[in-house]
């Protein structure tokens, strides 16, 4: 009986490479990895200058500047459509009005993807827009006053717009804004002053 439970136990000598080799296994296992790895492709350098669309965000409510943006309505226009604005007045005086310039914007195929169509109250305001272009580095666009003419019964809007640098980029620079509506009769427009 001595003999067998004897050789029930391990040589002596067998345990340390045992005990290496189990501790070899142990952190093998921790240095594998958990998922494939995946190639990531190298950036391919363009030659094309980058079109940038400049947001309104600078003309918010002041007191130089008298209305709201309205921008966030026609965030998701594209620029190709908004660039075939330029120096148009778009006034939009109903929730009809603003579905019929999104489904423009979606049949001028200008655009890759619809566009995003938002809600707006006109209940006591218009949507009053235009677009300013040009070539350079950014836009600065200031408003300067409102102009009522009542021989020609129009409301006029006026901006300053100064394109600043040398930079070979077209430039966008969307103007929407939330306007009381005009006098009954009266058109409004926006008029843009400056260098574009």
């Amino acid at each position: 009986m001595a003999r067998h439970k004897r050789a029930m136990l391990p040589d002596r000598r067998r345990l340390p490479w045992l005990g290496w080799t189990a501790c070899a296994l142990i952190g093998l296992a921790c240095n594998l990895p958990i998922g494939r790895p995946t190639a990531t492709p190298a950036p391919v350098p363009s030659t094309t200058p980058t079109v940038e669309i400049l947001p309104s965000l600078a003309l918010t409510p002041s007191p130089t500047m008298p209305f709201p943006d309205a921008g966030s309505v026609l965030a998701g226009v594209c620029f190709s459509f908004l660039q075939a604005l330029n120096g148009r007045t778009v006034v939009l005086d109903s929730p009809r009005d603003l579905a019929a310039f999104y489904n423009q914007v979606d049949a001028s195929n200008q655009c890759r993807d619809s566009a995003t169509r938002q809600s707006f109250d006109f209940s006591n305001q218009q949507i009053v827009g235009t677009v300013v272009t040009g070539e350079g580095c950014t836009v600065d666009l200031a408003y300067d006053s409102a102009e009522l003419d009542d021989k020609t019964r129009q409301r006029t809007l006026v901006f300053r717009a100064v394109v600043r640098g040398d930079c070979p980029y077209d430039l966008v620079r969307p103007v929407w804004l939330a306007v009381d509506r005009p006098p009954p009769g009266y058109t409004t427009q926006i008029r843009i002053s400056g260098s574009p």
